[in-house]
């Protein structure tokens, strides 16, 4: 079965809103360029500097554990991922 093909989508956040991507050197005006990245293009990252996954956060199960949970919007709609990333050399399968 084959992954999805890596992919980044690039688009525009506003550098003043909270949990954004801050201003600097090169921005011009309040829009500062961002790059999301899916989960093939994450694996392709850290396997070319020698990574692998080790574990993805169940954040679906976490908040469904916890509803009383706020704040946590772009991990429940698989905005934001948490990885644990190990050495592949220094932590074989």
């Amino acid at each position: 079965m084959m992954r999805p093909a890596p992919n980044v989508n690039v688009i525009t956040e506003d550098a003043d809103q909270q949990g954004s991507a801050t201003a600097g050197t090169y921005t011009d005006g309040p829009s500062v360029l961002v790059g999301r990245p899916n989960l093939a293009a994450i694996q392709t990252m850290l396997e070319t500097y020698g990574y692998r996954i080790e574990r993805h956060s169940d954040w679906a199960g976490l908040l469904r554990d916890n509803p009383t949970t706020e704040d946590f919007a772009d991990y429940a709609n698989q905005r934001r991922i948490t990885l644990r990333c190990v050495n592949a050399k220094a932590a074989p399968v």
